[in-house]
């Protein structure tokens, strides 16, 4: 696949081994309740060749760019076969989580905005940090102990926190300040919480706004006026 003409039956091997693993971080979002296929019109097997589709793109002299240059920063040679199993799944992980988010963006615009002012808030205050766990973007309060091997806390209960001390003119930064102090000051759950999740919360906070206004509501502009 590194070669500027690698074989047709080489290529086909490695749609497929894309498409396949894409396919089953997608399951695994569905399960988890941070994906809905509702509002989707593919299936779980077009959606994943969908997401990875710009790993196929080439070159003119006909190697895939992409997977060369991410391969250049890795010992290919000095690798087991797992390992760069590994690597390869950390890719494909990847391009589903940015396909995931055009996605939003294009069926789901206030969800996409709302991520996106959660990552750019991130950026500028550093409270939490954005990690990849098992394929899935999670963010979790900078500098603690994340409680890995805790049991995942219930949206529910999560939405419900901060529904009692959040008011609806809060702003993102200050939604994510009130999340972290939740986050840290209890000790039963993990600290880790799926990013697509805390979007859908910060939105249902804002639900009565939005059904209001036709303009979008404080929680999804504020970080992008600030910035």
């Amino acid at each position: 696949m590194t070669s500027d003409h690698p074989p047709e039956a080489v290529v086909d091997e490695f749609v497929t081994f894309c498409r396949k693993t894409a396919a089953v971080l997608l399951r695994k979002k569905i399960a988890g309740g941070t994906l809905g296929l509702n509002r989707i019109s593919l299936s779980i097997e077009d959606l994943a060749l969908d997401c990875v589709a710009d790993l196929f793109s080439r070159n003119p002299e006909g190697g895939f760019i992409q997977l060369k240059v991410y391969l250049r920063g890795i010992d290919v040679g000095a690798m087991t076969e797992a390992e760069l199993m590994a690597h390869l799944r950390r890719l494909v992980f990847a391009k589903v989580n940015q396909g995931m988010f055009r996605i939003y963006n294009d069926i789901d615009p206030s969800l996409g905005r709302i991520i996106r002012n959660i990552k750019i808030s991130i950026h500028a205050l550093e409270n939490f940090v954005i990690v990849n766990r098992f394929g899935e973007q999670y963010i979790v309060p900078a500098a603690c102990d994340p409680l890995e091997h805790l049991p995942s806390i219930e949206p529910a209960m999560m939405q419900e926190e901060l529904r009692q001390m959040a008011g609806k003119t809060e702003t993102i930064p200050n939604l994510l300040a009130r999340l972290s102090y939740c986050l840290r000051e209890q000790e039963q759950h993990c600290r880790l919480v799926p990013l697509v999740q805390v979007a859908l919360i910060f939105r249902s906070l804002y639900s009565a706004t939005l059904a209001e206004a036709d303009t979008p509501s404080e929680a999804e502009m504020a970080t992008s006026v600030s910035d």
